[in-house]
């Protein structure tokens, strides 16, 4: 599984965070790949923003990915952290000397279009996740802000590729439900008497023909009726074979659910 995290350079708890995620990561190398997203709280890059926070943030998230081109991007990102007290412009020079990078290169880069709009999409990711903090972390579609717990990357670990009810509910009670896309299996009539909100119906027979309906760039989360518990499974590889990248199931289709929660977050036509 992948955990994406957004992060800024003049932010003092993605420096701590960071320590953390190393650990993390060394303990998980064989199950969990965490994956740096820039998120700068800084007016000068961040559209989100609307006053001054963190004036340096997007210039050092600039100047790390310039180092990049040089191989040297994450002996830059670690500099900045132990820098961080002291960020400047010239801070950020002298870290290029430090580290041997061609300046006439660095200067080149970043003024390059190519640099601004690969900042620009990852902001516009954390954006669209509803992030409005630093660190954040998104795994699937749910969002952690400040840190994340080997609990919470136990919770996916432990029941992959299917979730649990009790994920799921914080996913709708944090408000992250836009953030993944349900899909319910389902012939059309068991939908119409009840369904999880939000969720599209494609019914199994028709998956492989309607896959387009589906949104891919979130998460999506299957189930479906509770006594054909194989076609939940048989729509996880129709959605892997065809390039969905994040794909789960939820554990025991719609029955835990409704057992622990009693419908909530259920819709019913018979209601409307």
């Amino acid at each position: 599984i992948t955990v994406y995290i957004y992060t800024d350079f003049q932010c003092p708890w993605c420096k701590r965070a960071h320590t953390h995620v190393l650990d993390l990561a060394h303990k998980f190398e064989k199950q969990v790949k965490f994956v740096r997203k820039d998120f700068p709280l800084d007016i000068a890059c961040n559209s989100s923003m609307t006053s001054a926070f963190h004036p340096l943030a997007c210039r050092a998230s600039y100047y790390a990915k310039c180092a990049g081109k040089q191989n040297k991007y994450w002996r830059f990102h670690d500099e900045i952290y132990n820098n961080q007290e002291i960020l400047s412009e010239e801070t950020l020079i002298n870290i290029s000397k430090l580290l041997s990078i061609d300046i006439n290169e660095m200067h080149y880069c970043l003024t390059s279009p190519e640099i601004a709009d690969s900042i620009k999409r990852e902001i516009d990711e954390g954006i669209k996740y509803k992030i409005d903090g630093t660190p954040a972390f998104r795994i699937f579609g749910e969002i952690i802000v400040g840190a994340i717990t080997e609990d919470i990357i136990k919770d996916y670990l432990n029941n992959y590729p299917y979730i649990t009810a009790e994920i799921l509910n914080r996913i709708f009670d944090n408000k992250f439900i836009d953030n993944v896309q349900l899909l319910d299996i389902r012939e059309a009539s068991e939908y119409k008497t009840e369904h999880l909100l939000t969720a599209i119906n494609i019914p199994i027979g028709k998956l492989q023909d309607r896959i387009k309906e589906l949104d891919q760039s979130k998460t999506v989360i299957i189930y479906g009726n509770d006594e054909l518990v194989a076609d939940s499974d048989k729509a996880f590889n129709i959605l892997k074979n065809n390039g969905v990248k994040e794909i789960l199931i939820l554990s025991k289709n719609l029955s835990r659910w409704k057992t622990l929660y009693k419908h909530k977050n259920l819709i019913s036509t018979k209601s409307l």
